[in-house]
């Protein structure tokens, strides 16, 4: 029965790793989230520019979503470990959050609607509304440890994020 196990997790797994190749974007890494046993993977679309909707299509064209974040634990992981990553990019670069009051600092929502429930680590001078337009969360090209209002339809490079939970598996013997 154990081996049985074994090799549906193995199985499952190779499934995950064939799902990511059959997109164009590169992995950028993952992040294992102790609270509810979810893993989450996350894409960088590389030469992929798009507006901020038309990323948001993308992603979900090939099963995921533009990146949003659960919590500020996996926000504050997210930001840290990739840093370098995107320290040399030359783009601002989209995630999955927007607002309907742009200039606010903390009317900021989710994709999926649900308002972003930690302190949003702007950039200087963030938000700032230059454009009267940007209702668009991005990484700031400059510092990506901090996030940066844009216009919606700047085309951009963008991050899509996976998710999956694995539940509870008991084997009976």
């Amino acid at each position: 029965m154990k081996l049985i196990l074994l090799f549906t997790l193995c199985f499952a797994s190779s499934i995950q790793l064939e799902a990511q190749e059959n997109h164009p974007f590169e992995h950028i890494g993952t992040y294992e989230a102790s609270n509810d046993n979810s893993t989450k993977e996350y894409f960088y679309s590389g030469d992929i520019y798009a507006s901020w909707m038309k990323a948001m299509e993308l992603c979900e064209l090939f099963g995921m979503k533009l990146l949003t974040f659960d919590d500020a634990k996996e926000d504050e992981n997210f930001r840290k470990s990739f840093v370098s990553f995107f320290a040399n990019r030359e783009a601002f670069i989209y995630i999955g959050a927007n607002t309907t009051q742009p200039g606010s600092r903390t009317e900021w929502n989710w994709i999926n609607g649900e308002k972003i429930n930690f302190d949003i680590k702007w950039g200087e001078k963030q938000p700032d509304e230059s454009s009267k337009e940007e209702f668009c969360l991005t990484f700031d090209e400059n510092d990506p440890l901090v996030y940066h209002d844009m216009g919606c339809k700047d085309v951009l490079p963008f991050v899509c994020k996976e998710s999956w939970k694995i539940k509870n598996i008991k084997v009976k013997e």
